[in-house]
């Protein structure tokens, strides 16, 4: 039996490199392509992928539209979600994040 290679889903690493970010105003969707590409993601190959999540994020309110439209768009963390879930998220999500509930 062959190993099975879990990859992190697309919305996961979102969170992590926004997470990441510390400017106010959010980072970009170039940015956040760029660091996912950076992560080694096959952001030109999942390019729909990574639209749908961010999306998919903003629909939950996690994530927050800034600024802009289309390849100008930015994105931060929602601040009326408190940092708990923000924090239970990226727990959930990544096994390297240290997950200490205080």
């Amino acid at each position: 039996n062959e190993k099975i290679k879990l990859v992190p889903r697309v919305s996961e690493l979102i969170l992590q490199v926004i997470a990441q970010c510390k400017t106010q105003g959010g980072i970009s969707m170039v940015e956040l392509k760029k660091a996912l590409a950076a992560g080694g993601y096959d952001v030109s190959k999942n390019n729909s992928q990574v639209y749908k999540a961010v999306r998919g994020l903003v629909r939950t309110e996690t994530l927050v539209q800034t600024a802009g439209k289309g390849t100008l768009e930015s994105y931060r963390f929602n601040t009326q979600v408190t940092a708990f879930k923000v924090h239970y998220l990226l727990c959930c999500y990544s096994k390297d994040y240290a997950c200490h509930f205080t």
